[in-house]
């Protein structure tokens, strides 16, 4: 199925165009899938961010939709998605180093939007780092609230109002 001009479809091994690249988006299904998501999550935060074991391993990935981003056999992006009081909150966003800025974290945040179209749910957040901000505004979240820290890194509150009509 197309939409928002690349092709994804939500469990099929389809390829996506972005770019010059080929990447496969989809929810993770097998332990392999899980484990090559945790692996990118270890890779962006712990290692390269910084960022305390204790801290990303928040003992809720069993209670999380996740997404897993392939470019060819490499998994390369991932997030989950976590229901909180009727609301869908994208968490642990990540892509490597050498996959940004060619579009995969924006293909990635329209699919999971997408994916909540037949869940009832009013609205998506999730705290941004303050560098990734503006990335978001330009997906259509909004600022809510002032700065916070998350893991000694300045954070914001990001939200997207959905269209539940």
């Amino acid at each position: 199925r197309k939409l928002y001009g690349v092709w994804y479809s939500r469990n099929a091994r389809k390829p996506v165009p972005v770019y010059n690249n080929i990447i496969e988006i989809k929810f993770a299904e097998t332990q392999k899938e899980l484990d090559d998501a945790l692996a990118i999550r270890h890779k962006v935060f712990i290692e390269e961010q910084g960022i305390s074991e204790d801290i990303e391993s928040d003992g809720r990935d069993a209670e999380t939709d996740h997404i897993i981003v392939y470019s060819g056999k490499a998994p390369v992006g991932c997030a989950r998605i976590r229901f909180v009081d009727g609301n869908a909150k994208f968490e642990r966003m990540a892509v490597i180093k050498n996959y940004r800025r060619n579009g995969i974290g924006s293909t990635m945040l329209k699919y999971m939007i997408d994916s909540l179209k037949t869940k009832n749910t009013g609205e998506v957040y999730l705290h941004s780092q303050i560098n990734a901000k503006e990335f978001y505004m330009q997906n259509g979240f909004v600022q809510e609230g002032k700065s916070f820290d998350e893991g000694d890194i300045p954070h914001v509150k990001m939200v997207l109002k959905l269209n539940t009509g």
